[in-house]
């Protein structure tokens, strides 16, 4: 003991260091962990400034692909193409139910879709029913093992917005959340800081309409490149009226990365890897990111990935005409001259299709003929067993369809079949 006393007093008094020196690295060393926070603070808020500034009214091409699995094999794949258009862009956090927001979903004009017919998730064989919603049942665990919904869901899309608005995109937001550092890293090429976020909020309310975690990647000219987001709890765009606690039944990564044109800032991708899980306890009330597209999820271990690109962005012009345009809830397009030779190529360079065609017994001539019946199907989901009401449905899509391709052709000046090559 007299040995190690007699070694501190050495080393103070050899160095020259003091106890009161010592407290003042301490203090130092706080302060500049604390700068530190309020570095990646300072970033965040400048890039949330630019992004709010600098994000375009624009068109662009899209495409989508989403699939779905079934205890780890796929068990359908849904495409569709067309134009993409995000306009009367804005922040507002104000805004009381989704569909009051101006840009909401932005607007589709669906030149073309592809979508299997669903099978069933333990055979190959197809099941007829597209949807069960048995009377009386909870939105809990055993509801879900009866009730399900299968069509082209899209809700992926609409969770855009309440990124952009609630999320540390609004400089409005940037205060709900707490940041750290967490290096840099690469994206398309560029390098970027990469910083957490948290919210700050434990609980949901009319100002708070997210809550979750996630990863930012702004570039050093304080442009954000990417926002990745985690099991993020979304009363904007679901359960929009509901803010009592749910558990969680759908953990997922959320993920959208920005381009820039002319100094504007533009969606380039959206990303969603969505699971069923069963919450512990087993919970009766359920937050579920999206509809179950097969009953018993959890046990038959479904997972759906969803993918929206954007391609050759045009900036609107003052007085451009938006035109009419296709709702987020009926991306279902009627075609009768179907350009299988496009989705083939699409389809093999997004998805693994000779792996598709194998978990499904099917081969591509199949998959075509399916494309045929499966649209014959949602018709008469949405129209019944009533031929002229499906006949006036069938015209009215195509001609949507047909307005959909020329607007492609104006703004873009080729086929829809020429585009994501």
């Amino acid at each position: 003991m007299r040995r190690f006393i007699l070694l501190i007093t050495l080393f103070f008094m050899g160095y020259g260091v003091s106890a009161s020196s010592f407290d003042n690295a301490q203090d130092t060393l706080h302060a500049s962990v604390v700068r530190g926070e309020r570095s990646a603070r300072s970033i965040v808020k400048d890039a949330a400034r630019d992004f709010s500034k600098n994000y375009a009214d624009y068109y662009a091409s899209f495409l989508i692909i989403r699939t779905i699995k079934c205890d780890g094999k796929y068990r359908e794949v849904q495409g569709a193409v067309g134009v993409f258009a995000s306009l009367d862009f804005n922040q507002k956090t104000n805004t009381k139910l989704y569909w009051d927001d101006r840009n909401a979903m932005g607007r589709l004009y669906v030149c073309d879709t592809f979508v299997s017919e669903s099978l069933f998730a333990d055979k190959n064989e197809v099941n007829p029913v597209l949807s069960v919603n048995s009377k009386g049942q909870t939105n809990g665990v055993d509801a879900l093992k009866v009730n399900y919904v299968n069509y082209f869901d899209v809700s992926a899309l609409d969770r855009k917005r309440a990124v952009e608005i609630f999320s540390p995109l609004n400089p409005k937001m940037v205060g709900s959340y707490s940041y750290k550092s967490y290096g840099t890293a690469k994206v398309g090429g560029r390098d970027v800081r990469v910083i957490n976020f948290s919210s700050n909020a434990k609980e949901l309310s009319i100002k708070e309409r997210i809550l979750c975690s996630g990863q930012l990647f702004i570039d050093y000219d304080g442009r954000v490149q990417k926002i990745v987001v985690k099991d993020m709890d979304d009363r904007f765009t679901r359960y929009v009226r509901n803010f009592s606690p749910m558990s969680l039944a759908t953990p997922y990564t959320y993920t959208i990365t920005y381009g820039e044109k002319n100094g504007k800032i533009y969606s380039e991708s959206i990303r969603q890897e969505l699971s069923w899980r069963v919450p512990e306890g087993g919970a009766e009330d359920l937050y579920c990111a999206e509809t179950n597209p097969f009953r018993n999820p959890f046990k038959n271990r479904v997972e759906t990935d969803f993918m929206m690109r954007f391609s050759e962005p045009r900036m609107l012009e003052s007085g451009e005409d938006h035109g009419e345009a296709t709702p987020a809830y009926s991306i279902l397009c009627y075609n009768d001259s179907r350009d299988f030779n496009f989705w083939k190529r699409i389809l093999s360079k997004e998805i693994d299709l000779v792996r598709f065609m194998k978990d499904t017994g099917t081969t591509w001539d199949i998959l075509c003929g399916q494309t045929q019946t499966r649209q014959e199907r949602d018709l008469v989901v949405r129209c019944g067993n009533d031929d002229a009401k499906v006949l006036k449905e069938k015209k009215k899509l195509d001609a949507k369809a047909s307005r959909a391709r020329k607007t492609y052709q104006l703004l873009f000046k080729k086929d829809y079949t020429d585009g994501f090559k």
